[in-house]
């Protein structure tokens, strides 16, 4: 692996810490409302399928570790198998999905595959809070998805109109498409 790749493959990851410390604890639900969301769609948006995911991946693998990289400076495995870990699992999958789809150059297919990745994000978010605080699909909708959708809906439009303007300034050589 070129030190290029590994560098912005680092690069992402410290990104995706700094984008999971914004955040706002919410009185009514245990998931906080963060700009994770934005900095996973920003990230897969803007490098190639080989970068994005792989900097999600080790991001995941940091928090399961035990170093603090979640949402309020959590970490540790119980993160990844708690309320909010289908969330952060399903950061990988939005990233894979995201990141194949932005390389294309239509705009339609880019703005489809980010808001499947995010529907997947929630669907995985959503079963996990269900699942483990034994909620009803109700409960769990009305705590892990309603409070966020709206958010999540103009922040990935913002990530992906953000990407589109930045990708084109960044020369190929630089983010390892070559």
């Amino acid at each position: 692996m070129k030190t290029r790749k590994i560098v912005l493959i680092s690069l992402c990851s410290a990104l995706m810490f700094i984008f999971s410390q914004m955040t706002i604890p919410l009185p009514f639900t245990a998931v906080p409302l963060t700009m994770q969301v934005f900095g996973v769609i920003l990230i897969s948006s803007l490098m190639p399928s080989s970068i994005s995911p792989v900097a999600i991946l080790i991001y995941l693998l940091l928090g399961a570790i035990g170093i603090p990289v979640f949402a309020g400076f959590s970490g540790g495995f119980t993160a990844l198998i708690g309320p909010n870990g289908g969330y952060l699992i399903g950061f990988l999958l939005m990233s894979i999905v995201t990141s194949i789809t932005a390389a294309s150059k239509n705009k339609i297919v880019v703005f489809t595959g980010a808001y499947v990745g995010l529907a997947i994000d929630y669907i995985f978010g959503v079963l996990q809070l269900k699942i483990v605080t034994g909620m009803t699909l109700g409960a769990a909708l009305a705590a892990g998805l309603y409070p966020f959708i709206i958010k999540d809906i103009m922040m990935t439009a913002v990530a992906v109109i953000i990407a589109a303007r930045v990708k084109n300034r960044i020369p190929e050589r630089l983010l390892c498409r070559s």
